[in-house]
């Protein structure tokens, strides 16, 4: 089982602005506004999330929640609960219109 943890900035950088750590990516304003979805004003300044192998949340912590960020141990086990997880076909009942 491989897991990646990717930190994500919240604030778009300038192409000239300083580095970001090697850590932390830049993103663009859509994936911004989409994570903002996910956060709320009593999360505490940090939310994680973690998504499966078809980019479906599977769980959610937030600094402030009842038992705060996971520890490493609740990481792994968790990331090795989701991946266990069969991988959904995509639904098709949404039509584009």
């Amino acid at each position: 089982m491989v897991a990646v943890e990717v930190a994500i900035t919240q604030q778009e950088t300038a192409e000239s602005g300083p580095a970001l750590p090697p850590d932390v990516v830049d993103i663009s304003s859509e994936v911004i506004s989409t994570l903002a979805l996910f956060r709320g004003p009593a999360d505490g300044g940090e939310t994680e999330l973690m998504l499966d192998r078809a980019g479906n949340i599977r769980a959610r912590w937030t600094a402030a929640g009842r038992r705060g960020l996971p520890d490493a141990d609740t990481l792994g086990a968790d990331a090795d609960r989701v991946a266990r997880l069969a991988v959904t076909a995509q639904s098709h009942t949404r039509r584009a219109h």
